[in-house]
């Protein structure tokens, strides 16, 4: 499998919002640490995938792209993590295309974030959310 493999396509959604439902039973304050926390891991750990890829380290790379995709899972991040298997999967590095494909990335992982962000709004339980999320 090449690094030219394309996102999956539109009709899988960016987010599976029954994933996401376990965070209301959990209650605010504990979902709010734990976005957070994600917030934090996610960037890291494209960086590392970055590298792994410009060096051509396919053992770092499917690594890191392992643990971000448990973690995503959690959210319901669905598009990310099936990308993320696509690139554990992957037999061979092409250190040339590191850029676009972190590129890719950073990109589902806004629009990721924006989709959690409308189904925070979207929560009754989740109305004193304003000041606390870190998507605000």
């Amino acid at each position: 499998m090449d690094s030219t493999q394309p996102i999956p396509g539109p009709d899988l959604p960016l987010i599976n919002i029954r994933k996401l439902q376990t965070f209301v039973m959990l209650g605010i304050d504990d979902y709010v640490e734990m976005l957070g926390d994600l917030m934090r891991e996610v960037p890291e750990q494209l960086e590392q995938i970055r590298i792994a890829i410009e060096q051509g380290n396919l053992e770092d790379c499917r690594e890191h792209a392992h643990s971000m995709r448990g973690i995503l899972g959690y959210f319901g991040c669905v598009t990310m993590t099936r990308r993320l298997a696509s690139l554990e999967s992957r037999t061979s590095l092409m250190p040339e295309d590191a850029a676009a494909t972190c590129e890719e990335f950073q990109t589902l992982w806004h629009d990721s974030l924006v989709a959690i962000r409308e189904w925070e709004k979207s929560i009754p339980e989740f109305a004193g959310i304003a000041g606390k999320s870190p998507l605000q």
